[in-house]
């Protein structure tokens, strides 16, 4: 286990760590908000998610302090969801952060399972469900160019989705055959188009402006900077980057915002291609310059690309989609949308680069991408 510095750093957990039962793989690591991170926990406690032998999904709390420490609650609970543990009994956890939020896959029995057999219960501490409710109202925007999950039912502590059909866009393959890759993005971003331009006139819908993102990257920015500045020289190159890219959306010319999915990347859309484009969690919901989706799937389809996940052409091809439609976006505003998307896609690379120096099987990717950095360049 590697202490990734001294003063003002912290320590990272091994990308494999044994603990009772056997070897667990951490797959994801977040940092505490600085409000709950400090006091008894101290600074250095991270939540993770890992995969235990039997791949079963586990969260918990890697201690930074000392040798650092990992603790896991046992597979399929969590004592601040109280529903997990029940729901998990029967079905498949695919996402834990701890003490914050899980979705678990249930199988519907054959006689009631009809065109898709699953559903997806998102659990939240009790109280906070509504928030999640109210975040598919305001995706209203979305729901008919896009095909989005049915609310099945609800209460304080959990909303039950319906599962889409179609294959994950994270993926170049659907059932091992290679998907319609070019078309299928075609038509995710035509229907996301289609969304951008519906009238939004009498919508009570919050606003994500420039000075919105740009907390957003500062707040990453300020969680990061601990890991950053210990793994590597010259930590001020990486805030000269922010600075600049903060300066480029603040500089930004304000607009009439439009709908946005706000964290619209490859995981959140599906395709089919029978019924076209499906589009998740769309609880992040708001107005925004077209240019924030744009720009932030931009980024991606990069990170995309740096990860192997995607070949250049596959990411050339996303990338294309969104110039094409920021073309097009331009053509009716009369605005150049491209430059305000290259100016959002400078911010989300940066804020990628900070979540993922908390994951370790990345931080040789950060690191390499932190050493091209120049002031003002991801």
């Amino acid at each position: 286990m590697t202490r990734t510095g001294t003063s003002g750093s912290v320590v990272l957990p091994p990308e494999h760590a044994e603990v009772e039962g056997g070897i667990v793989t951490i797959t994801r690591v977040w940092p505490e908000k600085a409000s709950t991170s400090r006091g008894a926990h101290g600074s250095s406690r991270l939540a993770v998610e890992a995969v235990d032998a039997q791949g079963r999904l586990r969260a918990g709390w890697f201690q930074g302090a000392g040798d650092g420490r990992l603790d896991l609650f046992p597979a399929g609970t969590d004592p601040r969801l109280p529903q997990l543990e029940q729901l998990s009994g029967s079905g498949v956890v695919v996402s834990h952060r701890p003490h914050r939020r899980a979705v678990v896959r249930t199988e519907l029995a054959p006689e009631n399972a009809g065109a898709a057999g699953s559903r997806f219960i998102k659990l939240v501490r009790p109280g906070r469900a509504q928030g999640i409710l109210d975040g598919v109202a305001r995706a209203a925007a979305f729901d008919g160019p896009f095909r989005t999950p049915e609310v099945l039912g609800h209460d304080e502590a959990s909303v039950t989705f319906s599962a889409l059909a179609g294959s994950s866009l994270h993926e170049v393959s659907d059932d091992g055959a290679p998907l319609d890759w070019a078309r299928a993005w075609d038509e995710v971003l035509a229907a996301w188009g289609e969304a951008v331009r519906r009238p939004v006139d009498g919508q009570d819908l919050p606003v994500h402006d420039a000075a919105g993102e740009v907390a957003v990257l500062h707040r990453w920015t300020e969680l990061a900077m601990p890991v950053l500045r210990a793994r590597g020289p010259e930590p001020e190159l990486f805030v000269e980057a922010v600075a600049a890219a903060a300066e480029a959306l603040a500089g930004l010319p304000v607009g009439s915002p439009r709908p946005a999915h706000r964290d619209l990347h490859d995981k959140q859309v599906l395709w089919s291609a029978e019924l076209g484009p499906g589009l998740l969690d769309v609880d992040t919901a708001c107005l925004a310059d077209p240019a924030l989706d744009l720009g932030n799937l931009r980024a991606h389809a990069t990170w995309r690309q740096r990860q192997g996940v995607w070949s250049t052409a596959q990411a050339e091809t996303v990338r294309g989609c969104v110039d094409a439609t920021a073309e097009k976006l331009s053509g009716a505003s009369g605005a150049s949308v491209a430059e305000a998307v290259a100016v959002y896609e400078q911010a989300s690379l940066l804020r990628l680069l900070c979540v993922y120096a908390f994951r370790p099987q990345y931080t040789g990717l950060v690191d390499q991408l932190r050493g091209e950095l120049r002031p003002g360049r991801a």
